[in-house]
């Protein structure tokens, strides 16, 4: 009787050793979540914290990529450090590392130099190029937020890597098409006078003037 149960003594150590050994092979990540638990820590497929602030998804052959920017610690953090990371998921809960899609540039003179202000990047495919487009904010190095341009940037491979293309002001000096014309006449003397005592906050305004007088300005 004693040797019997020493025998499933064995048996049970060395069953709980290859479960211990399968779980370590595959990772805590691996193991799928089944719901979304906000507040929570939400990990990627390798344990590591899903990293894509300001992020936009992008549903591709039946997969979900979500694209953001990838944070750093520290004040440095809210500039522009490392690029776009890029995740996949099957159930938009479990999370797969894909990898930085764009990487921010070490040229000094690039538009997306490491410490622009690079946000909320979104991806869509052209049919026609047969690519996939990001656009995103983009606020050139020691330009703070007075830049106000759209980047854009191409790839092959909806993972990446992409290849940064230009940056523009694709609205500027237009009205978003939803607005009256009744709303796009200048404003009176009166009304000019009135918001110049407002103290307005944030950066001037592109093509120049004070902070107290950029919405009237901008309206103009």
């Amino acid at each position: 009787m004693g040797e019997r149960v020493r025998y499933y003594c064995v048996l049970l150590r060395l069953a709980l050793c290859m479960a211990v050994g399968v779980l370590c092979l595959l990772g805590a990540g691996e193991i799928l979540s089944q719901e979304i638990r906000p507040g929570a820590k939400w990990l990627d497929n390798n344990g590591v914290f899903i990293n894509a602030h300001g992020g936009g998804i992008l549903y591709y052959n039946h997969v979900y990529w979500w694209f953001g920017e990838h944070k750093t610690e520290g004040k440095v953090g809210n500039t522009a450090q490392v690029g776009v990371h890029c995740y996949s998921s099957d159930d938009l809960v479990n999370w797969r590392d894909e990898g930085i899609a764009l990487t921010v540039s070490e040229d000094a003179d690039s538009p997306i130099a490491r410490g622009c202000i690079l946000e909320r990047p979104k991806v869509l495919y052209n049919e026609k190029t047969q690519q996939f487009v990001m656009y995103f904010h983009l606020e050139r190095k020691s330009y703070g937020y007075k830049d106000a341009r759209t980047g854009i940037a191409v790839a092959n491979e909806v993972s990446g890597p992409y290849r940064f293309v230009k940056c523009l002001r694709p609205c500027a000096g237009h009205w978003p098409l939803n607005v009256a014309d009744s709303d796009k006449q200048p404003l009176s003397e009166p009304e000019v006078e009135q918001i110049s005592k407002l103290n307005l906050t944030g950066a001037e305004h592109p093509e120049g003037g004070s902070k107290k007088h950029q919405k009237s300005e901008f309206i103009k």
